[in-house]
């Protein structure tokens, strides 16, 4: 009964693979996008760079996925308070801060006031920003409310709202095209113990529909490059393919069971591979003078390198941070 009971759509370990292939697919994107600068390639090969060049979405929509489970999971039924709220900062905000603070000194960045006013509010992260937005948003509402289907319907309304606004805004389509996976992540928490119901009488049906659907919709919006009449519906349909896949990764993640050490590790690690691939590349492939394939290589182990150290170093601050918060707490009471 118990085991039962304290049954979860998503293990850690499921959560930390599918962030380490996450960041795997994101950065992949960009070294495709970027590959274009030194090399002009043609027919097959031209399709598949500009294919993996956009596979970024959907990386992104796998990260909001389980941010917005963990997230929801983790604040539980009750109203939240500033523990919960100090925990994210130390754990996702301010770790960005101080990576964000040390790429612009090592940049020659940081020159006036506005500079440091862009990092606060992640101007050049545009996924911090928009996770960030979803933090607050969901720190508002879950003050303010304990009904899970209030929380819900607010959340609902947050997510369709922003999208909206970023949308009219006539922002490039990664700034939204991936937000939906938020909400989802964050519904399936509230409504776990329906979709484990769900996940055990149809899962794998579910799967394959939403499997089958997803490569025919990622297919046309990866690889088509006219179909579309207008702007709009070539948009529309890569909004089509992300949600697609995101209900694939869901219902796909709640059956996986195989979680190697190797992404599992790379998830531990997802944030900073993030917040540093793309310095570290472009000061790579600046500073090092071999075959522009070796500079690529290069990069990608500086940036795990970096970016583990990083992890280690930031982490034990924010725990002994913590620590002495705690500390300095129980003496007060």
């Amino acid at each position: 009964m118990n085991a039962q009971t304290n049954r979860v759509l998503f293990t850690k370990d499921a959560s930390y693979w599918f962030k380490g292939l996450a960041i795997l697919m994101v950065i992949i994107s960009h070294y495709a996008e970027w590959w274009a600068w030194f090399h002009t390639l043609e027919g097959t090969s031209e399709l598949i760079r500009s294919g993996l060049s956009r596979f970024g979405p959907y990386g992104v929509a796998i990260f909001f996925l389980f941010s917005g489970y963990g997230l929801s999971k983790s604040a539980g039924d009750k109203r939240i308070g500033l523990p919960f709220i100090a925990k994210r900062l130390s754990s996702v905000y301010l770790p960005y801060l101080i990576v964000a603070i040390l790429i612009e000194l090592l940049s020659d960045g940081l020159q006036t006031f506005h500079d440091f006013i862009d990092i606060l509010y992640a101007n050049d992260f545009w996924y911090m920003t928009v996770i960030f937005l979803f933090y607050l948003a969901f720190i508002v509402i879950w003050l303010l409310s304990d009904n899970r289907h209030i929380r819900a319907i607010a959340i609902t309304i947050f997510t369709l709202t922003l999208n909206h606004r970023l949308m009219t805004m006539e922002l490039q389509d990664f700034w939204y095209l991936s937000n939906t996976a938020f909400l989802i992540g964050i519904l399936a928490a509230l409504y776990e113990p329906l979709l484990l119901k769900v996940v055990d009488k149809m899962g794998f049906v579910l799967c394959a529909v939403f499997g089958i659907g997803s490569i025919l919709t990622i297919r046309a919006a990866l690889f088509t490059q006219s179909v579309w009449a207008t702007p709009e519906d070539a948009i529309q349909a890569r909004l089509y393919a992300v949600l697609g896949f995101t209900l694939f990764i869901l219902f796909f993640a709640a059956k996986w069971k195989w979680h190697d050490v190797v992404l599992r590790f790379l998830g531990h690690h997802s944030l900073y591979l993030y917040l540093t691939h793309t310095f570290l590349f472009m000061w790579a492939v600046n500073y090092f003078s071999y075959e522009m394939p070796v500079r690529f290589v290069i990069a990608a182990v500086i940036t795990i390198v970096v970016s583990i150290l990083l992890n280690y170093i930031i982490s034990g601050m924010m725990r002994g941070i913590n620590v002495c918060l705690k500390k300095r707490l129980r003496k007060k009471e």
